[in-house]
């Protein structure tokens, strides 16, 4: 699909590519699949040159974002439709995947036709869902527009749609490339930017201390080095997902927050917004005091500090009630994690 010309640098267990006409790229052999991750600023300004002329495109994205990028949008090439749902975890519902395999059937979509997934964690969920299921599945590409679905939700394949509970079902179905775009993440509400570094702050604490001396200085969308931390993020998160993959083993450093951010997530009826309640879980999940505080620092510079307080409570509690064990992420040293396996006493 692609015409490559590179040089090859190896980070861990993946190869990173410079490509003649984008910045940088990562090509990742997962089991099931190969996926190129292209990372670009500026790149979905670039006369769609990542797209292939031929096939046919149709785009699942939100309103929210059709306001800024319809006209963008409406230039790529062969685009047979673009579908506008409401922005919201709402969105990942029965009846909405519903309406969009619907349409899809109308405009006789078939396995040669290729879907995009414009925008944050729902619509990327979302899309992934339609895609792994529509004719048993069908091509698509990944253009993630947050800061936590261009380091985190968009890589790994990962979906799920609500049923009575977050998730409920879901399946593992990698794309056939990710476009990430720094530059996109200029039209984010500032809430929305901070809800991405706490996914940045986890990949510091578990993996790379000179990063998390960076986030220190404050981050914005505009910050230059932005596309370097991104990438080192991507990669971060390649190496222990492709790692737990490999291993069929869901106990992996990056669930570090998650935890108790679950718990959290569960008791507050989804409430809490979700870099909050990350950063809220790894604050608990950290035992060194030294590092709590210095922890809370940096959680305070970018307000995902606000409802510490009020979660502080009683997490083992609740373990207990569906798990006679748990592996929690224990961090000694900033950049330096390891899991640790606790048996519960019921």
């Amino acid at each position: 699909m692609y015409k490559i010309s590179y040089t090859e640098l190896h980070i861990g267990n993946s190869t990173l590519y410079a490509f003649s006409n984008f910045k940088i790229a990562l090509t990742v052999k997962y089991p099931s699949a190969n996926v190129k991750i292209i990372i670009d600023n500026g790149i979905v300004n670039k006369e769609w040159s990542f797209l292939n002329r031929e096939f046919r495109y149709i785009v699942i994205t939100d309103t929210n974002l059709t306001k800024f990028y319809a006209k963008l949008l409406s230039t790529i090439p062969n685009l047979e439709t673009i579908l506008a749902i409401k922005p919201g975890e709402k969105a990942k519902s029965i009846s909405v995947y519903e309406k969009i395999i619907q349409s899809l059937v109308k405009l006789n979509i078939t396995k040669n036709d290729i879907i995009i997934a414009f925008g944050g964690g729902v619509i990327g969920d979302l899309t992934t869902f339609v895609a792994s299921t529509y004719l048993r599945g069908v091509k698509y590409i990944q253009i993630p527009t947050t800061l936590v679905s261009q380091i985190n939700s968009s890589i790994g394949g990962k979906c799920g749609i609500d049923i009575i509970n977050k998730n409920s079902i879901g399946a593992f179905y990698h794309p056939l490339t990710i476009i990430i775009d720094p530059q996109v993440l200029q039209t984010l509400p500032s809430s929305e930017f901070e809800n991405g570094i706490s996914d940045m702050i986890k990949y510091a604490m578990v993996k790379d201390e000179k990063m998390y001396q960076e986030i220190l200085n404050e981050i914005t969308a505009n910050y230059e080095n932005l596309t370097e931390l991104i990438k080192r993020c991507v990669s971060i998160k390649i190496s222990l997902g492709l790692k737990a993959e490999l291993h069929h083993d869901d106990n992996n450093l990056l669930n570090y927050g998650l935890l108790y951010g679950n718990i959290i997530d569960r008791l507050s009826h989804t409430k809490l917004p979700y870099g909050k309640m990350i950063a809220t879980g790894m604050y608990y999940e950290l035992q060194d005091l030294d590092l709590k505080n210095n922890f809370k620092t940096i959680l305070a510079k970018y307000h995902l500090d606000s409802d510490l307080s009020k979660w502080n409570i009683d997490y083992l509690k609740y373990l207990s009630q569906e798990n006679s064990s748990y592996v929690c992420v224990n961090i000694d040293k900033i950049g330096k994690a390891k899991l640790i396996h606790h048996e519960l006493d019921i």
